[in-house]
């Protein structure tokens, strides 16, 4: 009885906006997330290079060839760079999209990649392809 007086005597809520919350699968919540189709091919692969920093778009990391091909990555799939030293647990890491690759031996990353991830150049960093 209490219930169904207070349903009466009240006004209901105005309906708020639920455009965050999805009802999907994991695959589509991984497509919205990188914006095209995940590559999940070799996963939990880690290279070890040194890091350069070079006239590359933010956001962007340009990798040697023999590594994007270790990865199995390609120009779009998102990456992890992290300083090597495993006990730094990613305090320095910074995630940023593949680009096409390059001859050299490092990752080159834009200056302000290398500022936001608070990367030390004379480190080596450890790449990993999340998708």
């Amino acid at each position: 009885m209490l219930g169904v007086s207070i349903t009466l005597c009240t006004r209901p809520k105005a309906q708020s906006d639920v455009s965050g919350l999805v009802l999907g699968s994991i695959e589509d919540a991984k497509r919205r997330f990188k914006g095209g189709e995940p590559n999940e091919r070799r996963p939990g692969v880690n290279l070890v290079l040194p890091i350069a920093v070079d006239r590359v778009a933010g956001g962007t990391a340009e990798l040697p060839l023999a590594a994007m091909s270790a990865l199995d990555a390609e120009p779009g799939d998102i990456l992890y760079i992290s300083d090597a030293r495993w006990w730094l647990g990613g305090l320095r890491s910074v995630q940023v999209r593949a680009a096409a690759p390059h001859a050299d031996a490092a990752i080159k990353l834009s200056a302000a990649d290398v500022e936001r991830g608070q990367l030390k150049l004379h480190r080596l960093a450890r790449v990993q392809k999340l998708m």
